[in-house]
């Protein structure tokens, strides 16, 4: 067999020595679970398919081929370029070449080899800003001559461009006179005889015949319209919402300028997508709860969940095997296949998920969840074990908190519902207040079990629950010391001894910082400020751990002492990196036994309340200063989520290892695993009692984990061709790495 080169080895497999006091080390743990959420799909001729999702990556999958990341030039060699923000995708039907409406530095991107190499183009730049016009959709590329992007722009007009030559030469057109916002462009389609259809907030649909020299208003001159396809025949079908009504409807057109009403299977349904299938000569609408499908030349809809429940459908498309594939929110991509026409099978394989989340529950069980990009709660019983994924009911606006308890309990914040799990995360039932105003604001779980909640159309009042969301009731509605602006909760928490603790975002410089708190549950209230000019205003996190509280402020990190009279903020010593404002402070967290650890560029954690830290590093693949988490298992093993890496494959949550002293240390000498090559079975022999086995590929990804009867003969048929790191975990916690080749 033919081996790869690796000139990325030690990056690859992810591992880290910091030699201090103690060397330590990083070990890739688990990947992130599979709980995207799609925003926009489309395909080319060749029945390739691309897929922006709502975290800002880009998949593209061809036909009988798994999802594959598109690469970035400046991470892979490329041209390189500034971080982009998708909004909306186009591909050329004829080629791969991929369009891309950008919302970080505006106008469009354009890759014709997947990522490798990108160009950016724009007309206009902002006098102020220094930003392009954002482009926030795009009408399907039948040819690269002639397409069109929808743009939010400086001028105020509603304004769309007309692109040629692959999107290097634009034209700005005003398809109204004047900025008028019911007719802000929602959606735009380009028909297969160049007709442009633009769907509007609430002004219907505005046409041109002539590639945007003149707009005319269609009689549909009323109502939101989102969602274009077109049949065989030619006849474009229209998905809207009548705001006054409350409800959707579906229209249709020969001549794009006279509208008709087409039947939904129910009027009550929230329907998110349309699209016909050529074909088969079949119309597929997408709910929220619900697939249904009807053949174009009738108005007989069929439900079409089959074994799905919940769908909450994104996008519907096809390729070029008659696969019909549903996109959604709760199982991101599916497909049925003439095989089996009755059963949506996953297509998810080849995608990574993503996660800023990640807490350990009983029998250190992971739970992983998203903040703003998916509503799944991602559960996985060890590290060896696959994810599983329970969606949670309502709007995507991801897991903005997650809680896990002891015994089972999960509550997650959905920031329009509040969901309880009594099964170490399920499944899960509504909490939401019922007299909810706005979205939920700020949500804490607290160490006595007090449920505590602001909202947005109060977000300087507290309710509470004292049973798990059960009933609720107002805890405190605080006073706002401007006249003119109400002044929100920051932050909450509360102690295992039950008191409750409250920081506010003051406008007024005199107030300084102030903590409220209360220790007879809200009957009465007490507050103690520490007065710093320098910060005055900024709302203090609070981070609460069994009965010590800490206030993290933009100057540092303070221990909070309610019950002393003088000095109740004992300033916590911090490295002399973070001091000399060297690095950022990103994160903090207290373990389970009281040690305390923050994040820059490195990890540092302390033993004796700031006294000393220790410099625990990071893994070599991780590039940034932030890192979304730090956990800690039942044995108070620390964990970093890492989102920002060199490669996408690196991205997950790793586990930092102590390694012994030099004189207790092994070598690579004392561990033996044979042959090597492998062929069917691998043999390991070691000095010292192995506790656990680790396999990674070279990209990093951890491919298996060993423990217990058996460790010593492993088979490889689970295992492809190829280089592999096997990572010895010994019993006493050290660790040996060796290479192996599987043949």
């Amino acid at each position: 067999m033919k081996f790869v080169s690796l000139p990325f080895l030690i990056g690859a497999i992810l591992l880290f020595t910091f030699n201090q006091a103690t060397a330590q080390q990083w070990l890739y743990h688990k990947d992130f679970p599979v709980n995207l959420a799609p925003v926009d799909i489309d395909s080319n001729e060749d029945g390739t398919l691309f897929m922006l999702t709502q975290d800002n990556r880009l998949f593209y999958k061809l036909t009988n081929g798994n999802w594959t990341e598109l690469l970035e030039g400046s991470e892979s060699g490329g041209t390189g370029f500034s971080p982009i923000s998708p909004l909306c995708i186009s591909v050329n039907k004829a080629s791969n070449l991929l369009v891309v409406g950008d919302a970080f530095s505006g106008g469009i991107f354009t890759t014709s080899n997947f990522g490798l190499n990108w160009n950016q183009m724009f007309l206009t730049t902002h006098p102020n800003t220094g930003f392009h016009e954002t482009i926030v959709e795009l009408t399907p590329l039948y040819n690269s001559s002639l397409f069109f992007g929808a743009a939010l722009s400086s001028t105020l007009a509603n304004q769309v461009i007309r692109y040629s030559n692959s999107g290097a030469n634009g034209v700005m057109l005003n398809y109204t006179d004047q900025f008028d916002p019911d007719k802000f462009a929602t959606e735009l389609f380009l028909t297969s005889n160049g007709i442009l259809l633009i769907g509007t907030e609430n002004s219907g649909i505005i046409t041109s015949a002539d590639n945007g020299q003149t707009f005319e208003q269609s009689n549909q001159n009323e109502h939101l319209i989102y969602r274009f396809t077109e049949d065989q025949n030619g006849r474009v079908y229209a998905l809207g919402y009548n705001i006054a009504q409350d409800n959707n409807f579906i229209i249709y057109s020969d001549d794009y300028q006279n509208w008709f009403a087409f039947n939904t299977p129910d009027a009550d349904e929230r329907y998110t997508t349309i699209y016909s299938h050529w074909a088969d000569e079949t119309l597929w609408l997408g709910s929220e709860t619900g697939v249904y499908q009807t053949p174009t030349s009738s108005m007989d809809w069929d439900e079409m969940n089959l074994n799905n429940q919940n769908v909450w459908a994104i996008e519907m498309i096809s390729d070029n095997n008659g696969e019909m594939y549903c996109f959604s929110i709760n199982h991101i991509a599916q497909s049925l296949t003439e095989d089996e026409p009755t059963t949506w099978m996953p297509r998810i394989d080849g995608l990574s998920g993503t996660a800023t989340q990640v807490e350990f529950g009983d029998n250190d069980r992971i739970f992983a969840a998203h903040n703003y990009f998916s509503n799944n709660v991602s559960v996985a019983n060890s590290a060896s074990e696959n994810w599983m994924n329970t969606l949670l009911d309502g709007e995507t606006f991801g897991v903005r908190d997650l809680y896990v308890m002891p015994g089972g309990k999960v509550f997650a914040n959905t920031a329009f519902a509040l969901q309880k799990s009594l099964d170490h995360g399920q499944t899960f039932t509504d909490i939401t207040p019922p007299s909810l105003a706005g979205y939920i604001d700020k949500f804490y779980v607290g160490q006595a079990g007090a449920l505590l909640m602001t909202n947005s159309e109060q977000p300087n009042t507290i309710h509470w629950s004292q049973d798990d969301g059960n009933t609720w009731e107002l805890l405190i509605s605080f006073p706002s010391s401007s006249p003119f602006f109400v002044e929100p909760v920051a932050s909450m928490s509360q102690d295992s001894n039950g008191v409750i603790y409250v920081t506010m975002t003051t406008f007024e410089i005199e107030d300084g910082n102030t903590v409220h708190y209360t220790t007879d549950f809200g009957q009465t209230w007490e507050s103690k400020t520490y007065i710093n000019l320098e910060i005055s205003g900024l709302g203090a996190r609070l981070i609460t751990k069994d009965e010590h509280t800490y206030v993290e402020m933009y100057d540092g990190i303070y221990h909070f002492d309610f019950g002393a009279d003088e000095n109740n903020f004992e300033e916590i010593n911090l490295p002399a990196v973070f001091t000399n404002e060297q690095m950022p402070m990103t994160s903090f967290a207290i373990n389970n036994v009281g040690h305390l650890y923050i994040f820059g560029y490195h990890l540092y954690a302390s033993e004796n309340n700031g006294a000393t830290w220790a410099n625990l590093g990071k893994p070599t693949g991780v590039t940034t200063a932030s890192i979304d988490k730090i956990a800690f298992d039942s044995a108070n093993n620390t964990y970093i989520v890492a989102s920002e890496t060199t490669l996408p494959e690196q991205r997950g949550i790793y586990k930092v290892v102590n390694s012994l002293s030099t004189a207790q240390n092994y070598t690579n000498s004392d561990l033996q695993i044979f042959p090597n090559p492998a062929s069917d079975f691998i043999q390991i022999r070691s000095a010292q009692p192995i506790n656990a086995i680790h396999v990674y590929a070279l990209t990093g990804k951890l491919v298996k984990t060993l423990t217990g009867a058996g460790i010593s003969n492993i088979s490889t048929d689970d295992l492809s061709s190829g280089v592999y790191l096997f990572s010895v975990e010994l019993l006493d916690g050290q660790t040996i790495q060796k290479k192996v080749v599987v043949r």
